[in-house]
């Protein structure tokens, strides 16, 4: 099994998170990582048309560094017990015990469904391309089938 490309080279990753001390501090492993995490995100989560695979567009690459440094940051993958609310802070201290722990609540309308958008920045960065489908729970295929 051969693994998508991010739409993001670490090169441009670099230049798009230039003031990020979290993303500097980070090896080149560790950034294709995040940045192959933030492409299945795209992947997942939004149904696109129009995008050239071989020379992505910059939105497509803008979106895929933010993806990367948030995944870096918290994980993209981690949510809520409770619902699909994708972590945004989490904050613990052992001194006298204090635990935090704060989600995403932006919620996208996505059809006749809403669909929690835990990244409204990257979803309106994609909007001339993408629509958020949440997994493609809210979208439904449909085919016309020809007789002959």
């Amino acid at each position: 099994m051969a693994l998508k490309s991010p739409y993001c080279t670490i090169s441009e990753a670099n230049s798009y998170l230039s003031s990020s001390d979290v993303w500097s501090s980070l090896g080149n492993s560790e950034k294709s990582t995040h940045l192959t995490n933030g492409r299945y995100f795209i992947d997942s989560m939004y149904t696109c048309s129009g995008i050239d695979e071989t020379t992505p567009q910059e939105e497509f690459k803008y979106a895929n560094a933010q993806l990367a440094l948030y995944d870096a940051n918290t994980s993209i993958y981690t949510v809520s017990e409770n619902g699909n609310l994708a972590l945004t802070l989490k904050k613990v201290k052992a001194g006298s015990v204090e635990s935090t722990k704060e989600y995403s609540r932006f919620v996208s309308s996505g059809g006749s469904k809403n669909i929690i958008d835990n990244y409204p920045m990257i979803t309106s960065v994609l909007s001339e391309f993408c629509t958020l489908t949440g997994n493609g729970a809210s979208s439904i295929s449909t085919a016309h089938l020809v007789r002959s």
